[in-house]
């Protein structure tokens, strides 16, 4: 339910200018997801930065030209590949925001 929570909370993230402005300031992925659940809460929703990792994960995995990369560093392993940037622009916003997060 967590995950789904994530994916609704992403829909009005995708028409709101002002969560958008406040995530995109937003200066690496630990205080994206931080704050991406601080937002999300204050609007009723309710997941974990775990919850927004999966979420992340999942998305990520339904582009097949995704880097392993992205995965890897959210999930903290130590080798992976550079990613191409523009797999980031082809993501849902939150999504896309943790790929430019990690790329960045």
């Amino acid at each position: 339910m967590s995950i789904e929570a994530v994916r609704q909370f992403n829909e009005i993230a995708e028409s709101d200018l002002e969560i958008q402005n406040s995530l995109e300031v937003t200066t690496d992925v630990q205080s994206l997801m931080d704050l991406t659940v601080i937002l999300a809460s204050e609007r009723g929703f309710s997941f974990t930065s775990e919850d927004l990792a999966e979420y992340y994960s999942e998305e990520s995995r339904r582009l097949p030209d995704i880097s392993l990369r992205n995965v890897m560093l959210l999930t903290k392993k130590k080798s992976a590949f550079e990613s191409d940037p523009e797999v980031c622009d082809r993501l849902p916003f939150l999504a896309r925001e943790i790929c430019r997060k990690l790329n960045s």
